[in-house]
């Protein structure tokens, strides 16, 4: 039982808010790779291909388990040669996988992997969906995974998937009729995708995502078997393949320069943190869906068959405005000069507007707006000249617009929710080939949101995160801290485009990089181990780091700990001057008789508000910078151990400390190299503990 005694009440001091200046430029979120990243121009092949994209229909849902589980040469087929709108759903994030580019696992290890699959996607043309289940690591059978994720919760989020995203083809990765043979994750993700795939459509089910997205019904559901799932080759070659459809998927992609082996092998090389680096692949090669639910197409070469792919699917025939438009502008596509191609795309989106709401539109306004952007060289950049600020923090903030184009554009307002900006200006030529700069006054920061992914506000139940915005169900990552608003105007037609703040900085080696804005508390807190094992009734010391974000930080810190166990001091008094200062305390943890467990949660309290985070960051190469506040706490373990051995042999595995509570226990652990083993140092050991996944 957590002590229930509340840290006294020691002062009541005014925080300075400490101002930031800001500098922003724009940028359409959708053009950065991940999440502020830096911005990504197209090239006049992308574009093009983007535009026939706009101008067809039809969608591909791809359902796993994993991260790492979708088949990326299926995604990349149906996003750049069909052209359809292609998504991957994966019910986990990853978090119960290992780790083999650093020491991260459970729920950061998810939010990489997260990341990872974002990065794939960007590559391979596909978007990227999730639900609530919780990897809790390997499971013998479906009906494990299903008790411990909550079945009808679960169920509840790929139907809304389903809903949202309105697939024309379902596509499982795994089989479902051979429960206990495989992973449980595994066979549960396709027991769940056949039970949407009626689910979608019943009007009693998920009434509030009926409300929302109305009912759907897809077309057709495959399972994308291989000779894998036939124990063999032999096995494969020699089974009934009536029921089977075969996909070629060695396609070129003349626009892109590259063909569909080597983009699907570029986006399965996203998931570094598993190990999966491919080789590109430039041969023709066949993947084979087998047909669960709906009818088989007469011709199995076109997997749409009775699907409308055209803008039929909005009403339209082929006389239509948009229809004739759209024709005519890719026919004759100005490579040379994109900008040429803006006026009559701005028509087009015009007549977008003007049609009856429905999810489909939407999806296809943003599309359009996106191209229209690219096809201007509208470059427009969101920076902030500090990493992060914290709530009620002051922000001044500088909006630069270049217009690359051959025309000018008028600028006619700008606001966020977040920050101050002019919301009534006048409006403003931007030139062409000029640049614009706008200035905002000095604001408090509206936004008391932390930085902290959303499925990770709450504390998480047994087998699923707890997602208070039922919205952001499905979602990669919730909304950016900072989003600012750009209303334009191009030829006398209006076009808006929404844009994150970003922190952008020159790195010695790396040139120009960004970094997601963060809002940080203006106190974090961390402790210096996870763990502490007691094998005696001596007492260890636990050191505590306290950071400050905002300066003027003096108050006290006390430890919430267990029952029978006992802290001293009960508090201690601390002031901190500047943000971005570290300072370090130090507790004496004094343990229990008999075997006991608990947690430890340092606990600082500064005038009326009181802090427990802890902040840690992550960054790699391939993904943005990860900022997570996590509870800050300390596991105590008590225990009576006879130690029959003294030194133990130890081979480090991915991401564990296992060694360093060997240590605590009184052993001395002797790290072991495993391309160095020999005999002779083998048999100075007593024992040897080999690490998590070492063989990994």
């Amino acid at each position: 039982m957590i002590n229930d005694i509340a840290p006294q009440k020691r002062l009541n001091q005014s925080v300075t808010l400490r101002g930031l200046w800001v500098s922003l430029s724009f940028i359409l979120s959708s053009f950065f790779i991940g999440h502020a990243q830096g911005p990504k121009q197209w090239n006049s092949n992308e574009i093009y291909q983007a535009l026939e994209k706009f101008n067809r229909f039809g969608s591909v849902l791809y359902i796993g388990a994993h991260p790492d589980d979708e088949n990326t040469r299926l995604i990349t087929y149906f996003a750049n040669h069909e052209l359809a709108q292609t998504a991957y759903l994966s019910l986990t994030r990853g978090g119960g996988g290992q780790n083999l580019i650093g020491p991260q696992l459970k729920t950061t290890l998810g939010i990489i992997r997260s990341h990872e699959l974002l990065q794939a996607r960007s590559i391979d043309g596909g978007q990227q969906l999730f639900t609530r289940a919780m990897d809790f690591g390997y499971c013998k059978h479906p009906n494990e995974a299903l008790e411990t994720w909550g079945e009808e919760e679960i169920l509840r989020d790929v139907v809304r998937n389903f809903r949202k995203f309105k697939p024309d083809i379902v596509i499982n990765r795994f089989n479902h009729r051979t429960p206990g043979t495989t992973h449980g994750h595994h066979t549960a993700s396709a027991l769940l995708s056949i039970e949407a795939f009626e689910k979608a459509n019943d009007p009693n089910f998920d009434t509030e995502s009926v409300k929302e997205f109305g009912l759907w019904q897809p077309k057709r559901l495959f399972f994308n078997t291989s000779w894998w799932f036939y124990g063999s080759q032999e096995a494969f070659d020699a089974a009934d393949k009536t029921n089977l459809v075969e996909v070629a998927v060695g396609q070129y992609y003349a626009p892109l320069g590259q063909s569909n082996g080597e983009l699907a092998a570029r986006s399965r090389s996203m998931h570094k943190s598993q190990g999966f680096g491919s080789l590109s692949n430039r041969e023709q090669e066949t993947e084979y869906l087998e047909l669960i639910l709906g009818a088989m197409p007469g011709d199995k070469s076109n997997l749409f068959e009775g699907i409308p792919r055209d803008w039929s699917r909005l009403g339209l025939d082929n006389g239509h405005k948009i229809v004739r438009q759209m024709g005519q502008i890719l026919q004759d596509f100005d490579f040379k000069n994109p900008h040429n191609n803006a006026l009559g795309l701005l028509e087009v989106l015009n007549e977008l507007k003007n049609l009856p709401e429905s999810p489909l539109k939407d999806a296809k306004i943003k599309s359009l707006t996106q191209i229209i952007v690219q096809c201007l060289g509208l470059y427009v950049s969101v920076e902030s000249s500090l990493p992060y600020a914290t709530p009620k923090d002051e922000v001044m903030a500088r909006v630069e617009i270049t217009n690359r184009s051959h025309k000018p554009i008028s600028l006619h307002r700008v606001y966020s929710d977040q920050l101050y900006f002019f919301e009534n200006t006048q409006p403003t030529v931007i030139e062409a080939l000029a640049t614009k700069t706008i200035e905002s006054l000095e604001a408090p920061l509206k936004s008391t949101d932390l930085s902290t992914p959303y499925w990770l506000k709450n504390p998480a139940d047994p087998g699923k995160f707890n997602v208070s915005d039922v919205a952001l169900i499905g979602a990669p990552f919730g909304p950016e801290p900072v989003l600012v608003t750009l209303e334009f105007t191009f030829k006398g037609y209006n076009f808006t485009l929404n844009t994150p703040m970003f922190y952008k900085y020159r790195d010695r080696v790396d040139g120009e990089v960004y970094d997601p804005f963060v809002i940080l508390p203006a106190l974090t807190l961390s402790t210096a181990e996870g763990v502490l094992v007691f094998n005696d009734d001596q007492p260890k010391q636990l050191d505590i780091s306290l950071n400050a974000h905002r300066p003027a930080q003096k108050g006290s810190l006390t430890l919430q700990y267990p029952t029978h166990w006992r802290v001293a001091p009960e508090f201690i008094d601390f002031e901190i001057e500047q943000a971005g200062q570290q300072i370090d305390l130090s507790f004496t943890i004094y343990p229990p008789k008999g075997t006991q467990t608990g947690q430890l949660t340092p606990l600082a309290q500064v005038g009326d508000n009181f802090y427990t985070k802890s902040l840690l960051t992550v960054k790699y190469p391939h993904i943005p910078k990860i900022t997570v506040l996590e509870q800050a706490q300390t596991t105590v373990l008590k225990m009576d151990v006879s130690r029959k051995t003294q030194r133990i042999g130890y081979i480090q595995g991915a991401g564990d400390q296992v060694d360093k509570g060997l240590s605590q226990l009184g052993y001395e652990v002797i790290a072991l190299d495993p391309e160095r083993l020999n005999i002779d140092e083998l048999n100075q050991l007593e024992a040897l503990v080999v690490g998590i996944r070492a063989f990994n």
